[in-house]
């Protein structure tokens, strides 16, 4: 005689372990497409050379908690969040350039993670790939990957945010709309243009038709974000005279929207990868519109293209009836968008063969701006790491160094002793005055040589740091050839100069 099992306790042990499984098989994807952007991402960003933008993040986020609370109110609140999610990022894995570009390159993988995401919601699983791989590869990002800068996690809080905002909309729960206003108070916080997300956000829902409760979600939901980012937009709009070194809008503005945004900077290098992904996002709106509207809903277009749009028309207005606020890499967060569009058009090929040899084609004509980003000078035309070697190379402990200015920016070469200290660790620095930390400005001052003539004149060797312009003209050349030091060995890049002196005789 067969005993028979009620159905339900047969069952119960079954569902929860084909929940377990089908949760961990929703997440295998992001997570790969996610690891894979992050080790692309991080794969050479060792070799670039710093530059003054990562310079002012190393000075910044390495200070004291109160030193930072100083500096913020002087300058750069509108970075404050970044440096101190950096500041405990740091205080884990060591003050260093490359601990810093690392954390970017996770943020990158957090992005692409949240693409896959994104699409799967919104076109299903297909073009949740198609898009996250489309996203990994695009110049934009694995540039954002190799700066220590806030636009990797920026781009990552906009995926997010979308992705919440479209969840919000479909289960029309308070819970998911909290979410989304403290993720867009964050993000706005962290990057103050994501507010402009927020905007094509709105689009976005008026475009879909959700109904008055979900309308009303939104509205309460960006509301409850404005206000959380209130202090940080109120800081910055006092310190809105640190961006006017800004250009206007002219002819290479076009580039910028059309080519650099997403492309890369390389100028011919990166046009052909632009032409084939603009050619795709205008075969995904052409098909959209002989489509026609159909119901409303959530679609890739619908959610997209607003992102993709709306930010940068937004920038380009304020920047022709106010002040220019345009560069290129301050909209790298519809980046995303953009990938979701192509993944789109990928989606429409009939067969696996044509989807392969097109990501193979994206990811091929990426390559010229991925090699170009992971160039000693691929950063501003830095050179300051092949400086920093040849300094590394033969200082000993207890030489002195002196630092001059650096032309055309508002720095002292100081700067690369901030960007890379193991290299300054064992060496003198009797010029400083340490006012950065005290006095809350983004770099030490100095004095001049001669103030520091006594503690220069027990100095072995001195190192002059130097802008290559006056390494051999400058006052703190002249003043220690005055103290009888002379050229022992030198090393000249196209920016920067490194010079060893030694006491003649």
């Amino acid at each position: 005689m067969t005993t028979r099992v009620p159905e339900a306790e047969e069952s119960a042990p079954t569902r929860a372990a084909a929940a377990g499984t089908a949760t961990r098989a929703r997440w295998f994807v992001p997570v790969l497409v996610g690891l894979g952007a992050s080790v692309l991402g991080f794969l050479g960003s060792w070799v670039p050379s710093g530059w003054g933008d990562e310079a002012a993040t190393l000075s910044a986020a390495t200070r004291s908690w109160a030193g930072l609370g100083r500096f913020l109110e002087n300058m750069d609140a509108v970075h404050g969040v970044y440096y101190g999610v950096l500041h405990l990022w740091l205080d884990v894995w060591g003050p260093s350039l490359l601990a810093a570009r690392a954390l970017s390159a996770l943020g990158v993988g957090v992005m692409a993670a949240g693409v896959v995401v994104l699409g799967r919601a919104l076109g299903g699983p297909r073009l949740g790939l198609l898009a996250g791989v489309v996203v990994a590869v695009l110049p934009r990002t694995t540039w954002l990957a190799t700066e220590a800068r806030s636009g990797a996690l920026v781009a990552a809080v906009a995926v997010w945010a979308t992705v919440l905002l479209v969840t919000a909309l479909r289960r029309r729960s308070w819970g998911w709309w909290a979410g989304y206003a403290v993720l867009v108070g964050f993000g706005v916080s962290l990057w103050v243009f994501l507010g402009l997300l927020v905007v094509a956000h709105g689009v976005t829902v008026l475009l879909a038709r959700p109904g008055r409760r979900a309308l009303t979600g939104f509205v309460v939901a960006a509301a409850g974000g404005g206000v959380l980012a209130a202090p940080v937009l109120l800081r910055s709009a006092a310190q809105s005279g640190q961006v006017s070194w800004i250009p206007g809008l002219g002819l290479r503005t076009v580039r910028g929207v059309v080519v650099d945004q997403a492309f890369g900077t390389d100028g011919l290098l990166s046009l052909p990868l632009a032409v084939v992904c603009w050619a795709a996002v205008a075969w995904v709106l052409v098909r959209a519109v002989r489509a026609g509207r159909g119901a409303p809903g959530l679609s890739t277009v619908v959610v997209a293209l607003p992102w993709l749009v709306l930010p940068t028309l937004g920038v380009l207005a304020y920047s022709l009836v106010s002040s220019p606020m345009y560069t290129p890499k301050y909209l790298a967060f519809s980046v995303p968008a953009l990938a979701l569009l192509v993944g789109e058009a990928l989606t429409s090929l009939r067969t696996r063969a044509q989807v392969v040899g097109a990501l193979v084609l994206v990811a091929l004509l990426a390559v010229p701006s991925y090699v170009t980003e992971r160039r000693t000078a691929g950063k501003d035309t830095s050179d300051w790491a092949p400086a920093v070697r040849f300094l590394a190379g033969s200082a000993r402990d207890g030489d002195a160094v002196v630092f001059t200015e650096m032309l055309g920016v508002s720095s002292s070469a100081r700067a690369i002793a901030v960007t890379y200290p193991a290299a300054f660790a064992g060496l003198d620095d009797p010029t400083r005055l340490q006012t950065a930390e005290a006095q809350g400005e983004l770099w030490d001052g100095s004095s001049t040589v001669e103030d520091a003539r006594d503690a220069l004149l027990t100095a072995p060797r001195v190192w002059l740091v130097a802008d290559r312009a006056l390494a051999e003209d400058g006052p703190e050349r002249a003043a220690l050839d005055d103290l009888g030091f002379a050229v022992a060995d030198e090393w000249q890049g196209a920016h920067t100069a490194v010079v060893l002196l030694e006491r003649a005789g």
